[in-house]
């Protein structure tokens, strides 16, 4: 039987991985368009993958550390694709460590980003984080899919019946 440890451990892999399929089509794109704001979303591909990955880095550190987390102190340094996959690597090595020494069911006390205290189980709220990650890839795939990039198919059971 899988633990709840376990299976957030995969969702987080398989968030690794649809990440990835997106970052990698961003790479080679002009500077321009990479920044160029869109009338949906979060504005230009650049400002969504920065936030999935501010935001995971948000999360981890609310998890533990509790308090009110700002953005990492080299946000402004992120305006590549390349920029953001050497930074993105050492906070995922991050995620599976605390995942793998993860009690689920520990309730925690933090502050929202408006700073209104909140508590909660840690499984539902780590399965936030990846199902927050869901909505902005999309995002960024239908950027993609507009530039002649589609992404293919960026579902679960995808990566499920192709990585594991």
């Amino acid at each position: 039987m899988t633990t709840l440890r376990e299976h957030l451990s995969l969702l987080y892999d398989y968030t690794c991985w649809a990440n990835d399929r997106v970052l990698a089509l961003s790479k080679d794109l002009p500077a321009a368009e990479y920044a160029r704001e869109r009338p949906y979303g979060r504005g230009s591909l650049r400002d969504i993958l920065v936030h999935l990955y501010v935001a995971e880095w948000r999360w981890r550190r609310r998890f533990e550390q509790g308090g009110l987390q700002g953005d990492p102190p080299v946000i402004d340094r992120l305006q590549s694709p390349a920029d953001l996959e050497l930074e993105w690597a050492p906070e995922r090595e991050r995620w599976r460590a605390f995942l793998a020494g993860l009690d689920p069911d520990r309730i925690i006390e933090y502050l929202r980003s408006d700073g209104t205290p909140d508590r909660g189980a840690l499984g539902p709220l780590i399965a936030h984080v990846f199902n927050h990650a869901t909505q902005h890839r999309a995002e960024a795939a239908w950027i993609l899919t507009e530039l002649g990039r589609f992404p293919g198919d960026l579902d679960l059971i995808v990566y499920l019946r192709t990585e594991v």
